[in-house]
């Protein structure tokens, strides 16, 4: 299979040759989700956040995520996004309405990060070969957002499936997040 070449766009080459015009070689490409992993793992914010411990790493990507949740939510006009879980209903409409969103995704944020720092902080540092995937920060607090969205039900399958989905990539990202300060 002949390929254009990236760099002239006038030669052709083959996947390991190099381009029968300019000569250039084949430049290697990383996926997008290696490069960016690699990225949070070298990152200055990395190591502070793993200097001051699971719980606080944990409960500062929970709310960064969360308020990114919260604002694609706002821009969208799709409150369920926002206000799935921990019984919206019942005590959060006393809040301010201009102050809702960002209050409740910094609220549910902290909790889920703290459930995944401490979480987190009781793994050893190889947990992949010593338990299995059950007890893992994204599993747990995935079960967490699963049973409080269920418990809630006010809102409709697919917010709760999204706060399952966000609870476990706080889970996920606490986890990356302490890994590469511990290296």
């Amino acid at each position: 299979m002949t390929l254009l070449c990236d760099r002239c766009g006038i030669g052709c080459r083959t996947p390991e040759t190099l381009c029968d015009w300019c000569g250039a070689p084949v430049q290697r490409r990383v996926p997008l989700w290696s490069l960016g992993r690699r990225m949070l793992l070298r990152s200055r914010l990395t190591g502070a956040l793993c200097r001051r411990g699971a719980v606080v790493s944990g409960v500062a990507v929970g709310i960064a995520l969360h308020l990114a949740l919260a604002a694609i939510g706002v821009q969208a006009g799709l409150s369920g996004l926002w206000q799935v879980g921990f019984f919206w209903s019942d005590w959060w409409a006393l809040v301010p309405e201009p102050a809702q969103p960002w209050l409740f995704a910094a609220v549910s944020g902290a909790a889920y990060g703290a459930l995944a720092g401490w979480v987190t902080d009781r793994l050893p540092l190889h947990a992949s070969r010593v338990l299995p995937p059950a007890w893992f920060p994204a599993s747990v607090t995935a079960l967490a957002a699963l049973v409080l969205s269920a418990w809630d039900g006010s809102f409709s399958t697919q917010y709760s499936l999204i706060a399952v989905a966000l609870a476990a990539a706080v889970g996920r990202l606490t986890t990356l997040v302490m890994r590469g300060g511990r290296h």
